[in-house]
């Protein structure tokens, strides 16, 4: 895939979560990259992985203004 071809799918991807509920396109999102980086990688980087993810909880920042903040639980 070219990084042209990924960032028309980025550009997609991110259109389409736009039309929804934004916390259920990021379930859906964050369930579907577990399983691939499940697939993909083997044990230990996975778990290497997940673990870099929870570090890193702190240094995420939300995508900006136009979404919604609205909890469904």
């Amino acid at each position: 895939m070219s990084d042209d071809d990924l960032k028309k799918f980025y550009d997609k991807a991110f259109d389409l979560a736009m039309k929804a509920e934004p916390s259920l396109v990021a379930g859906v999102y964050i369930a579907q990259a577990l399983r691939l980086y499940k697939t993909v990688l083997n044990d230990d980087e996975f778990n290497r992985m997940v673990d870099k993810i929870s570090d890193d909880r702190d240094n995420i920042r939300p995508l900006g203004e136009g979404l919604q903040k609205h909890r469904l639980h």
